[in-house]
C-alpha cells in the first residue's frame, strides 16, 4: 500500500484502498487538497497515527502558502475545520501545532496577522464539533511576533490559559503593527 507521505508527493494518483485505515480516515482532508478521487465518502474506522496526522496538516498549510505568499478565504478554512473533525479529534490541534511550527522564525506581516485572526475565528466557531481536543498551552511561549498573533486568536479556544498580564504583555507586543 502507498505510504502517506509518498502519496501526497506523488504526481499521478496511486492506487489505495480508501475503505481501510489510514486512508478511509484521511480521506476528508486528501479531499480538501483535491488530491484524492471523488468517491462516495468511504466509512472512517480504525485510527490515524499521530504522525500521519502531522503530515497531512503540513501539506495543508502548504496548501495555503502556494507561490510563497498566505492565500485563503474563510470558506476554505470551514471546510478545513469540517475536514479535520472528521479526520481526528486531535485535528484542530494538530492544524494549530503545524502552523506553530512553521511560525517560528517567520517575520509578522499583514498575511500572516489575519490568517491568525480568521483562523482563530474559524476554529473558534467550529470549536464545538464533536470531540475535538485542544492543548494549548504552548501558546502562552510565542517567541516570535507571528506566532503571538496566532497565540492571540487561536488562544480563545482556551480562554482559562490567559490572565490579565498575558493579554497586556501580547496587546504590548503587537501594537506597534498597524493592522
Amino acid at each position: 500500500m502507498t505510504e502517506l507521505r509518498a502519496y501526497l508527493e506523488a504526481t499521478e494518483s496511486s492506487e489505495v484502498d480508501w475503505n481501510s485505515p489510514p486512508w478511509c480516515r484521511a480521506y476528508p482532508l486528501l479531499r480538501w487538497l483535491q488530491i484524492a478521487p471523488t468517491i462516495e465518502a468511504p466509512t472512517p474506522h480504525g485510527t490515524i497515527s499521530d504522525d500521519q496526522l502531522e503530515i497531512l496538516c503540513e501539506a495543508v498549510f502548504e496548501r495555503f502558502k502556494q507561490g510563497g505568499e498566505l492565500a485563503w478565504s474563510s470558506y476554505m478554512l470551514q471546510r478545513l475545520a469540517q475536514a479535520l473533525a472528521e479526520v481526528s479529534p486531535k485535528g484542530f490541534e494538530a492544524f494549530l501545532s503545524v502552523v506553530w511550527r512553521k511560525l517560528a522564525d517567520t517575520p509578522l506581516t499583514k498575511d500572516i496577522y489575519y490568517f491568525s485572526k480568521d483562523l482563530g475565528i474559524c476554529f473558534r466557531c467550529c470549536e464545538k464539533l464533536p470531540g475535538q481536543q485542544f492543548e494549548l498551552s504552548r501558546l502562552k511561549s510565542p517567541h516570535s511576533d507571528a506566532r503571538c498573533s496566532l497565540a492571540l486568536w487561536a488562544g480563545a479556544l482556551e480562554p482559562e490559559l490567559w490572565s490579565e498580564e498575558l493579554i497586556d504583555e501580547f496587546h504590548n507586543r503587537l501594537k506597534s503593527y498597524p493592522w
